[in-house]
């Protein structure tokens, strides 16, 4: 099974993990769907570095279309799509102005942030693992919303990756391809000479994958996939049913495997040749500085 980016996916896991450590975080906040990558790659170096638990996870669905309505508000400077922060204050200042102002958001993210801690309870340091935010919107969104609700709380945001990954649904591609060439090939390999079919079927396999939907575009619900997930009757047409709802853990149990798999090829010991140069020394995949609001 080829990953594109095994080396980008373990240096992020390890600076989240950094993060969370150096934070002293008692909450971890995955922007789903487009965190769920980080989370599983997080979670998974973590067991294998850290003897500590992991901290409490709250999900909630966050992305780049959450702010449609913000961009169509009348004091947009000069007219400009909105950068996050590249305009700097002329757009910031009315930005997190206007995420301060979602009392409805506030709301749905006390309620996620009370399931993981209780309730009642209150973070003090929070990391927060979202999606690629190259113009920084997503970013200053979530750290604007916690800050709103826990103005004492310590946050900090790790963008997601890149490449195939860097698409909120796109992580599950290579694992899904993975089963079906397994325990799928024959049902596969039949379907194969119609293209048609695999339009849809794509679609599902990775909906399904993922293991969670939200109740709405503009809500920051997000929940489990119920046992009568839509996907599973269209894919049932072409899939043995008891196999279907497995998927989710299979995929995320190979992806968290991967990057185990890609710490122990990094951290083994090196022989030296008996002749020759000595082997180059393997350097971190560097990665930006995370985005943080808080003291």
């Amino acid at each position: 099974m080829a990953i594109a980016e095994p080396a980008e996916l373990y240096a992020l896991a390890r600076l989240a993990c950094n993060q969370i450590e150096r934070c002293a975080a008692d909450l971890v906040l995955v922007g789903m769907p487009g965190g769920q990558g980080t989370l599983l790659a997080t979670q998974a170096l973590w067991g294998e570095t850290r003897a500590v638990p992991f901290p409490p996870v709250a999900a909630i669905h966050l992305s780049e279309q959450h702010v449609a309505n913000y961009e169509q508000l009348p004091h947009r400077a000069n007219g400009y799509r909105l950068a996050g922060f590249a305009l700097g204050i002329l757009e910031a200042g009315p930005y997190l102005a206007w995420v301060h102002r979602q009392t409805t958001w506030q709301t749905e993210l006390r309620n996620a942030i009370e399931v993981a801690l209780g309730p009642g309870r209150a973070p003090t340091s929070v990391v927060v693992l979202g999606e690629r935010d190259p113009e920084e919107i997503t970013a200053p969104l979530a750290l604007g919303l916690l800050a709103s609700l826990y103005p004492a709380a310590h946050a900090r945001y790790v963008s997601g990756p890149g490449g195939f990954f860097g698409s909120a649904t796109y992580w599950p591609i290579h694992f899904i391809e993975a089963w079906l060439n397994g325990s799928q090939l024959a049902t596969a390999s039949a379907l194969a000479a119609d293209p048609e079919i695999w339009g849809s079927i794509g679609g599902d396999l990775i909906s399904l994958a993922l293991a969670g939907e939200t109740t709405g575009a503009e809500t920051l619900t997000w929940q489990a996939h119920a046992t009568d997930h839509p996907a599973i009757a269209r894919l049932n047409r072409y899939f043995p049913r008891a196999d279907l709802p497995a998927l989710p853990g299979w995929a995320a149990d190979a992806f968290q495997k991967m990057v185990v798999a890609r710490r122990h090829n990094l951290t083994r010991p090196r022989r030296r040749p008996r002749s020759g140069q000595k082997p180059p020394r393997p350097r971190p995949y560097l990665l930006t500085p995370a985005f943080k609001i808080g003291r």
